[in-house]
């Protein structure tokens, strides 16, 4: 396995293998490679492949690292888990030895969520069903993270009920929590978040069981240590024993599943404070992006104040990292983009492809403004698994279902089937099968008739507000398919208008939100074709190029948090506003406002060749870019079309000269004062050039 090392990376490679060591790594820094060249180097110096536990955070990374030792060529390699899979290895051993009975593993989701479904309506008061709505998939999902947490921070529920603000109105789930664990473990049922949690309290209640799994190891090697929790630090010290050295990796500046328990204080401090003697090393240099990015990140990052002071340097002296900003109208509403298609375009006529490029985003429920802008566009898209396109929403199968029942080329068969969905459309619970009589009277164009088989069919298993909302559904029907005017966008326009949806969704609980979403689709519609039946092949068009864009050339969206470990020539920032990130959850909480910091910065350094931060258009921004302020005014609250704060703290602009400099290699700088001066200076020092920015109207 040939590599040219840095300097950096071979000093942890070939430091003593007696140490306990850790390791601070930044963004893109080849921590995977020094770690594969560290377990060489273990081996080569004569510890066995037995004695050599690696632990990885996910399967995906563990089968990677896998393959990556493959290079080493050695007979025979260490063993490589997960936190998870080791803890599931040790229980199987005591079950098969006999020491603890066989547990019932459930890996399925749908089991989980349905015990804990079922402990909710068993175990919460009765009288608080309805309150609490027990049975929602809101509450049972809020359960189960609670659940989870209690047993990743190794915390009691009430503490874990406080020191994560869980709302008064959940305090039930304490005690629902304390019985759904005796019913559990009665049953002798497993699910994955047990795995780590059950072997760390059957060590707590019974250290002797686990005497044969202590001081197996010479050393235990953990990547990704910012994501440790209470359960998996508990789990690694319980594995290393007296003996064992720790290696482990990690930077605290990505720790970004605080809501799985994740704190950076066990890389910052725990670690140090459970094994002797811990010997710190940085790798400070990053491989994937440039100087300019470099900064960026660093001024950002900086304004956290628990983490381990460090700098990212950039060692990649070829490249220089583009920035852009792409403005937006407005966040709920402007499904043209303007800013951001043109960034694409040029990105694609530079040479890069629609794979090169992922847009960002803080939760998959704000790509709708998105999607539409790259539909109108024609750019071929993909989402996770976990979500799905507006393409496949409900919102859009209403609409085609509209199409189809106006479109006088579809059959029969599709126009009774579109007509039925469209009647009972947003009633959840109402059962549209009755309705075939009904359909028959209206398609022979005898609104009397058709009222009246409604009537019929329905008559007593509707309430009025149901009975009388379909009634005027169809008698828009009625006065829609007389129409002479044939377009696309007046004939859906019409038909909404009759039956009335805007005050429809008027009278639901944020049923405005939905009505803009729709009303917004329903223009989109009505913008593809005057033809119904050209525009309904358009829309079949566009879903089979989504749907066949998760294997092909294609921008894909992604959650700032699945981001983590990937990287893209072009990484587009959405929606970086005040409210959405940092989310409007933090409120105040300068903790909360740290985590959203890091996750933005784990965003942003998953570029390589080109970023764009896409915001409102904000004025105070625009004054402090061009002052060199790295700062915002305090906002004690969420104003809507305010930036936000991460990108004032980026001081882009200074940023972006500086790096341009660096990369250019000009021996001077025309910054001459900035907020981030200290900052930078520490930069300039590090790669090794002789100017600094004096902060005197003049360089020194």
């Amino acid at each position: 396995m040939a590599f040219q090392l840095a300097e950096e990376q071979n000093s942890i490679v070939l430091a003593p293998v007696g140490w306990n060591i850790k390791v601070i790594a930044v963004p893109g820094s080849g921590k995977s490679t020094v770690l594969v060249y560290r377990v060489g180097h273990l081996l080569q110096s004569g510890i066995d492949a037995d004695r050599i536990l690696v632990v990885m955070f996910n399967d995906s990374a563990a089968v990677n690292f896998k393959n990556d030792l493959e290079q080493l060529e050695y007979m025979h390699l260490p063993e490589v888990r997960t936190y998870h899979s080791y803890a599931k290895k040790i229980g199987f051993l005591l079950e098969k030895s006999g020491v603890i009975p066989a547990q019932n593993f459930m890996p399925e989701s749908y089991k989980y969520k349905r015990f804990y479904k079922e402990c909710l309506s068993q175990f919460i008061p009765t009288h608080l069903h309805k309150k609490m709505q027990v049975t929602s998939s809101v509450t049972v999902s809020a359960f189960t993270k609670f659940n989870e947490l209690c047993k990743s921070s190794l915390l009691e529920p009430e503490v874990v009920f406080s020191q994560f603000h869980y709302s008064e109105q959940l305090f039930p789930f304490i005690e629902a929590y304390r019985q759904s664990e005796q019913k559990r473990k009665a049953e002798n049922i497993q699910f994955f978040p047990d795995l780590i949690y059950d072997i760390v309290m059957l060590h707590r209640e019974h250290p002797d069981l686990l005497r044969r799994f202590i001081n197996k190891y010479d050393v235990v090697m953990v990547d990704e240590y910012q994501d440790a929790n209470a359960a998996s630090h508990t789990l690694v010290k319980i594995i290393s024993g007296t003996k064992a050295c720790v290696n482990v990796v990690g930077d605290d500046d990505q720790t970004i599943y605080d809501f799985t328990g994740a704190s950076p204080r066990f890389l910052k401090d725990e670690i140090d404070r459970d094994f002797n003697d811990v010997k710190l090393f940085k790798l400070s240099k990053t491989y994937r992006y440039g100087h300019t990015a470099a900064l960026v990140a660093n001024n950002i990052i900086h304004n956290n104040s628990d983490r381990i002071d460090k700098i990212c340097i950039s060692g990649r002296n070829d490249l220089n990292t583009n920035f852009s900003i792409a403005h937006y109208d407005d966040l709920h509403a402007d499904i043209k983009q303007s800013d951001l298609i043109d960034n694409i375009k040029q990105f694609l006529l530079d040479g890069g492809t629609y794979s090169d490029i992922a847009i960002l985003i803080r939760s998959y429920s704000s790509t709708f403004t998105l999607e539409l802008a790259l539909l109108r566009s024609g750019f071929p898209y993909f989402i996770s698994k976990d979500s799905k396109t507006i393409l496949d929403s409900l919102n859009t199968a209403f609409l085609s279902d509209m199409l189809v029942l106006l479109s006088e080329n579809s059959s029969k068969a599709e126009k009774s089937g579109a007509l039925q969905r469209f009647l009972v459309s947003f009633l959840w619970g109402v059962d549209g099968s009755k309705l075939s009589h009904a359909i028959e009277m209206i398609f022979l164009g005898d609104a009397d008739k058709s009222i009246s088989a409604f009537t019929k069919s329905y008559s007593t298993s509707l309430s009025q507000y149901e009975f009388d909302i379909i009634t005027r559904r169809i008698k828009a029907v009625h006065i829609v398919l007389k129409s002479r005017n044939k377009e696309t966008g007046y004939l859906l326009q019409r038909l909404f208008k009759e039956a009335r949806f805007e005050s429809f969704f008027n009278k639901k609980r944020n049923g405005h939100v939905e009505l803009k979403k729709l009303t917004l689709l329903l223009d989109f519609y009505a913008s593809l074709d005057d033809n119904i039946d050209v525009a309904l092949g358009i829309i079949n068009e566009l879903k089979e190029l989504t749907t066949q864009s998760t294997d092909a050339n294609a921008i894909q969206f992604c959650t700032l948090h699945k981001s983590k470990g990937l990287a893209w020539p072009y990484v587009i920032m959405a929606h970086c506003e005040e409210g959405v990130c940092p989310s409007i959850d933090c409120g105040t909480d300068p903790y909360q406002i740290e985590v959203e910091r890091r996750l933005f910065y784990v965003g942003m350094t998953r570029v390589r060749k080109k970023l764009t931060l896409h915001l409102p258009r904000d004025k105070k921004l625009t004054r402090s870019l061009n002052a060199y302020s790295g700062s915002m005014e305090k906002v004690d609250y969420f104003r809507p079309n305010l930036a936000s704060r991460f990108v004032y703290e980026s001081n882009l602009l200074s940023a972006v000269q500086i790096g341009f400099e660096l990369y250019k290699q000009v021996n001077r700088s025309n910054i001459f004062s900035s907020d981030n001066r200290r900052l930078y200076n520490c930069y300039l020092e590090a790669v090794g050039v002789d100017y600094r920015i004096s902060g005197l109207g003049g360089e020194v």
